[in-house]
């Protein structure tokens, strides 16, 4: 309380109990409280996170309401915790003092006797509603809001949040997810789950948008096929390579050139952005790994050369003498 006005007035007559005496100042303590049972204890038997009761609106302030409970237990419903929608301006919009209203337990701190409660809690979130008109595997389209070095947040609606791991945004290691997308780029995502994740966003990915396209190319594209590739990395165990945006490929060390290379040649003779053509040794469908060679195209164009020739001077020989100074 702020004022014993707002307990007491003149000529009251009370019951109290005498807590110190003071002979020397003539004074003595006497408390109203202490007649009482501390209702502080066994708090959190009473009070447990999740309970929901009817409860008065005592004080409001800029930040929030006090609420009690009962006498002399009170919480504080922080403006933060009053709407799902955006940030409130006013917590008047929504409370009085003196209302009488439904609210929740979020926290509870018995030594610090403070507990914390919420009014939108009552109420489903946005991403629950969210994912009661949509369903695991449907594709949806959003915004990308905030990039983090592990993750990326998407808008899909006023209100509604999803989240990218980093591992799902590509079949391919990156380092970052700035790699792949930009803040307030607009993309489609997939709803892998149909519960939140740990901070309530909607669970997404990116990466199962392409399996369609990583089963196309394996069934166009098999070990011998010569590819065009641009060069996206030199890094010390070999070049990678982008096939298209979804879908990259490896050059190992060893398929770049007969001749060993030093790191800095083979950077400066495969800059990134670089067109190349390769061919592709092998592949691995289940782990989304596509392996390619210059080396091996060398080889193969050059037998082709070799065949072509051989095949040109054999038609040349049109007469017995003919096929024997050939031979």
């Amino acid at each position: 309380i702020n004022h014993p006005r707002e307990k007491l007035r003149k000529g009251d007559e009370l019951e109290a109990v005498v807590l110190e005496i003071d002979k020397t100042t003539q004074r003595i303590s006497l408390g109203i409280k202490q007649k009482y049972p501390d209702p502080w204890i066994d708090i959190q038997e009473k009070y447990p996170v999740g309970k929901r009761l009817i409860a008065k609106v005592t004080k409001i302030v800029n930040f929030g309401a006090f609420i009690e409970l009962e006498e002399g237990v009170e919480g504080l419903l922080h403006i933060s915790d009053l709407s799902w929608e955006e940030k409130s301006s006013s917590v008047e919009e929504y409370v009085a003092v003196g209302d009488k209203l439904w609210v929740q337990v979020i926290e509870l701190n018995a030594e610090e006797k403070k507990i914390k409660l919420g009014l939108k809690q009552l109420e489903m979130r946005p991403e629950e509603k969210y994912l009661e008109k949509h369903k695991v595997g449907e594709v949806v389209k959003g915004t990308v809001k905030k990039i983090l070095r592990s993750r990326i947040f998407v808008e899909l609606e006023k209100n509604v949040e999803g989240v990218v791991r980093i591992s799902d945004i590509t079949y391919y290691r990156i380092d970052s997810p700035e790699e792949f997308v930009k803040e307030k780029e607009n993309i489609e995502v997939m709803i892998l789950s149909d519960s939140l994740d740990p901070n309530f966003k909607v669970k997404l990915g990116i990466k199962q948008l392409s399996e369609g396209e990583w089963q196309k190319f394996f069934k166009n594209n098999k070990p011998g096929n010569p590819i065009k590739v641009k060069v996206k990395k030199v890094s010390d165990k070999g070049i990678i390579v982008e096939i298209s945006k979804n879908i990259e490929g490896f050059i190992r060390m060893n398929e770049i050139d007969d001749k060993k290379l030093e790191l800095e040649d083979i950077k400066e003779s495969y800059p990134s952005g670089m067109m190349v053509n390769t061919l592709i040794v092998n592949t691995d469908p289940g782990k989304k790994r596509i392996y390619l060679s210059l080396k091996a195209l060398k080889k193969k164009k050059e037998r082709e050369e070799i065949e072509k020739y051989s095949k040109a001077e054999n038609e040349k020989a049109t007469t017995i003498g003919d096929l024997f100074e050939n031979a």
